[in-house]
């Protein structure tokens, strides 16, 4: 029960910051332009966040990470799991020079974060301390 109330939270903060009609339109991005399947509606979620993840951590870097790209073909991510959820991110040796965004702690079947050999500066967010499943970060 203690997941169904904290996945409920982050979709209620979400809809306040962004509104019901940019709820609806960021969770089917993903799925209309191809980078997941609409009925996969977990994974179509984790893929709005590392999208919205994505220009803090790259600085002057660049990934992949688009809406048009399969999500399996993104670098350094990895999917997994029923139902399937991004599990991996695995970005180390890439020229970032961001930050890592907090909103990486929305991927509640994350198990590994790798980030080595970047430039990334600030603190580590307070919110990857409530992934249950990472298990590895480096």
């Amino acid at each position: 029960m203690r997941y169904l109330v904290t996945g409920l939270t982050v979709a209620l903060v979400v809809a306040v910051l962004w509104g019901p009609d940019s709820l609806a339109n960021a969770q089917t991005e993903c799925a209309s332009q191809g980078a997941v399947s609409a009925s996969e509606t977990a994974l179509a979620a984790d893929c709005e966040v590392l999208l919205s993840a994505r220009d803090s951590l790259e600085g002057k870097a660049r990934l992949n990470w688009s809406a048009g790209t399969p999500i399996e073909d993104w670098e350094g991510i990895s999917v997994g799991g029923a139902p399937l959820r991004v599990v991996g991110i695995r970005i180390g040796n890439r020229g970032l020079t961001g930050t890592i965004p907090s909103e990486l702690g929305n991927l509640s079947g994350l198990a590994e974060l790798s980030l080595l050999e970047n430039e990334l500066s600030g603190p580590i967010p307070g919110e990857l301390g409530g992934l249950a499943n990472l298990t590895r970060l480096l």
